[in-house]
């Protein structure tokens, strides 16, 4: 296996994997009647998905890192560093946006060294405080608890009708 940054060579790989990551979240929404699901009509989604990650890739604000077996892109990250509410001690807050493993690849501490490498690439980046969002029905909330993360708000919402 192979960790390495993303490059621009590799974006197309990297939609297709991101995807994969939107696939495996609409089956988690799916187990919830009240989630809000991906918009199934949007046809440029892939495209959407594209440009989200090029913005990304060697940015000042955000990089990308992904892992190789064989030189086939098998699981990425996706950083991003954002300007936090200045009423708020910390003034620029880490996100880790995506954290994508192929299911053939899950259970083999991938994900850690993409976490591992995140957290090395936010603390050259003087970022103190990072943060992810996940749905409770994820089985990664588990694993993200284990790296040290915390529930700290829950995000709510309504469908008007």
């Amino acid at each position: 296996m192979n960790l390495r940054k993303a490059t621009s060579e590799d974006l197309e790989e990297l939609a297709k994997l991101g995807m994969e990551f939107h696939r495996d979240h609409e089956l988690i929404l799916a187990k919830d009647k009240k989630a809000i699901p991906f918009d199934k009509k949007n046809k440029d989604i892939f495209l959407i998905n594209k440009n989200f990650i090029k913005k990304y890739i060697n940015s000042k604000k955000g990089e990308v890192f992904l892992v190789e077996d064989n030189k086939k892109i098998v699981a990425y990250s996706l950083l991003i560093i954002h300007r936090d509410s200045p009423i708020l001690e910390n003034k620029y807050l880490g996100v880790i946006s995506d954290i994508f493993v192929k299911k053939e690849y899950r259970n083999k501490k991938i994900s850690s060294m993409l976490y591992e490498e995140s957290i090395k690439w936010f603390k050259k980046n003087k970022i103190e405080l990072i943060s992810l969002n996940v749905n409770p029905n994820n089985p990664a909330h588990k694993i993200y608890k284990k790296w040290g993360f915390f529930d700290f708000m829950i995000n709510m919402r309504k469908r008007l009708e």
